[in-house]
């Protein structure tokens, strides 16, 4: 049930990170940023601050903070280091602006792949009792990757299916 939403967070996540660059030190020069466009707006426009790139990055930060608690919450009751692992697991300001495409990518195709699989499921007409039969059927014989190709270049697409097995 909640694959469109999070699928929605990161195409949200995706369109933000267009805009900024990520890395170890975006959390400290993106405050900056804000700092100087709330104390000296035209003096920090004149630097060449843009206050939409500055909204991005917050709203990139919102998303991915959203996504690391919603990860938490489900490896049950929460800790500092289960979101701690879940920050880390998921796009965060601090990762490159390449790894959190990158990861977005593979999120969204998981996703999709849940949505495919819960359609399936839902056309198969089987009994409720045959769920765990279809899911391992399910798991042997669709490859998750393919739910990544929407999202990839011509020429990464081309890599990834010459990369296959002739059974996969």
């Amino acid at each position: 049930d909640a694959a469109p939403q999070s699928i929605y967070t990161l195409q949200n996540m995706r369109t933000a990170l267009s805009d900024i660059n990520t890395g170890p030190t975006a959390d400290w020069t993106g405050t900056a940023k804000a700092l100087a466009l709330q104390m000296a707006p035209g003096f920090a426009q004149q630097l060449g601050l843009d206050p939409s790139k500055v909204a991005s990055q917050e709203e990139f930060k919102k998303f991915s903070t959203q996504l690391a608690q919603s990860s938490a919450s489900s490896l049950g009751e929460g800790t500092d280091s289960k979101l701690a692992s879940a920050i880390a697991a998921n796009p965060n300001t601090s990762l490159s602006k390449l790894g959190n495409q990158q990861i977005i990518s593979v999120l969204i195709a998981t996703q999709r792949a849940t949505l495919a699989k819960n359609q399936a499921w839902q056309d198969s007409g089987l009994p409720p009792e045959q769920f765990n039969k279809f899911s391992t059927n399910w798991a042997k014989t669709v490859d998750p990757r393919i739910f990544a190709a929407p999202d990839m270049s011509q020429e990464d697409r081309a890599k990834m299916f010459n990369s296959l097995s002739p059974r996969d």
